[in-house]
């Protein structure tokens, strides 16, 4: 995939550095001053967020105009745990998830559940995206350029696959805005370190947490970075405080996880998950004979009945009487086992995993046939629908539908350009005399955050949005990169 990428993206210096002479020859032109009262302009906060925000405002209303909230397995549960807080069980809740979007959705559902309140949660959706993209756009200031974290944010802002997460009922949007105010906390606390900071990023470290599990090794990365820049005791204190308070704040669902399912930790699924890796996606055969007898052969009876992981999980709770916690501890210790005889191919096949989990991971976008015009969709709740959220459209005619389905389906980001662009970024980062805190941990953000799914799970455009926007913004910095390469900053040309 990178390779690919890089090629792609020589072609692009190729086409630029073809047209390089005619370029230059548009120095001191008036279009050229004009472009370069365009550029001084756009290095502005309140120019560049009029921009960016201006049009994913724009895009967004065509979206909500236009197509219904999109529903997934998970959505249905996340509805029935929202019922349970609504009717006072506040700790109710599904053990392979977290309560934080169900209280999101009670805030809008609470006192009305019709299609309209569905509309408010997706506006509401929207208006957080909205807000990340602002989020990432001051982090990626300091961290880059002005001018590159535009081009990062204005991409991000009309991603595809973000428009997408902000119409479904599930907790992408969320967790990319938390983490995109984690990382301009982060830079926060390094422009001016203090107690109140660090308490404050520690808690924003948690609620990541509590929206979605992947992120609770998260902190640790972000300590780091927050002790690298000046190492002393009093950085390792403030590291450690937001390490505390955000392990503090998951404490309660912790608890209440080991009184309702008999597990003290964040949610299950990491039996599931990486039994579905080791055995689903990468085929391997456990040791023979095995440690754990009744998984071997439980194995061995889904390979001839070619049952899922889902399938296995559900033959441990049911047939074999197991419950949740130690199902999924049952599965978690075999995949282990086999994974440790195999270790060297499952090595290699983690980092091919990693390579599919940034490029062509399993799309989520889907197109349905609906009564009337087709429409944007999960692909695994057609003809399905909760109070709130019809899930498909009506009957009549709709020619922004059509309009915003194509947009939808043809203006997606090409990642291979993009991957190979941010490779020629990352190291031109890397060759900085002097390597700035928030660049760092934008690229300890981004390899956490596709390397661990890609262990652990099956690749997924999903697992890769989070950290979309800073690929787009270390691929902007390799194009800057080259450009001032190829077009040195000292020569008199005002369009570089």
């Amino acid at each position: 995939a990178m390779l690919l990428g890089l090629v792609v993206f020589a072609g692009w210096c190729a086409i630029y550095l073809a047209m390089r002479r005619w370029l230059m020859g548009l120095a001191n032109t008036r279009p050229a001053a004009s472009i370069e009262w365009l550029w001084q302009g756009l290095r502005r906060p309140s120019v560049a967020l009029a921009v960016a925000l201006g049009v994913g405002g724009v895009v967004r209303l065509a979206l909500l105009a236009s197509s219904p909230a999109v529903l997934w397995p998970d959505s249905h549960v996340f509805y029935l745990t929202m019922h349970d807080i609504v009717g006072g069980r506040y700790f109710a809740h599904d053990p392979y998830r977290t309560l934080f979007y169900p209280y999101f959705l009670s805030l809008f559902l609470a006192w009305d559940r019709t299609p309209f309140a569905g509309s408010l949660v997706i506006l509401g959706q929207q208006v957080i995206g909205l807000v990340a993209g602002a989020l990432f756009y001051w982090a990626g200031r300091r961290t880059f350029s002005p001018l590159v974290a535009l081009a990062g944010t204005v991409l991000f802002l009309c991603h595809s696959l973000e428009l997408f997460y902000e119409i479904s009922v599930m907790t992408e949007v969320l967790f990319t805005a938390t983490l995109a105010a984690v990382l301009w906390l982060a830079q926060w606390q390094l422009d001016g370190p203090s107690l109140r900071r660090a308490v404050v990023l520690g808690v924003a470290c948690g609620t990541l947490v509590l929206i979605r599990p992947v992120a609770q090794w998260f902190v640790l990365c972000v300590a780091f970075v927050m002790w690298l820049p000046r190492p002393s005791w009093r950085a390792s204190g403030l590291a450690l405080v937001v390490v505390v308070t955000s392990v503090t704040l998951a404490v309660p669902i912790m608890v209440a996880n080991q009184r309702d399912f008999g597990f003290f930790g964040i949610s299950l699924g990491r039996g599931l998950g990486l039994y579905t890796r080791v055995f689903e996606v990468d085929g391997l055969d456990p040791p023979d004979p095995s440690a754990n007898s009744e998984m071997h052969g439980l194995w061995g009876i889904a390979e001839n009945l070619r049952w899922s992981p889902n399938r296995v999980r559900d033959e441990l709770n049911f047939g074999h009487r197991r419950p949740s916690a130690v199902a999924d501890d049952m599965m978690f210790t075999f995949a282990v086992e086999t994974l440790k005889a195999h270790p060297a191919t499952f090595a290699w096949r983690s980092l091919r995993q990693w390579a599919v989990q940034l490029w062509a991971p399993d799309a989520s976008m889907h197109t349905c046939l609906g009564p009337g015009d087709p429409y944007l969709c999960s692909g695994r709740t057609t003809g399905e629908s909760l109070p709130p959220f019809p899930n498909e459209p009506g009957p009549d005619h709709s020619a922004l539908r059509g309009v915003v389905l194509r947009a939808m389906r043809w203006g997606q980001v090409p990642m291979s350009a993009v991957l190979g662009a941010a490779a020629i970024g990352l190291l031109a980062l890397m060759a900085r005399p002097r390597k700035r805190p928030g660049a760092v941990l934008a690229v300890l953000t981004i390899a956490y955050f596709t390397l661990v799914p890609a262990v652990t799970q099956v690749p997924q455009d999903r697992y890769r949005l989070p950290v979309d926007a800073l690929l787009f913004m270390l691929a902007a910095w390799g194009v800057r990169f080259v450009a001032v390469q190829a077009w040195p900053p000292d020569q008199n040309v005002r369009t570089r």
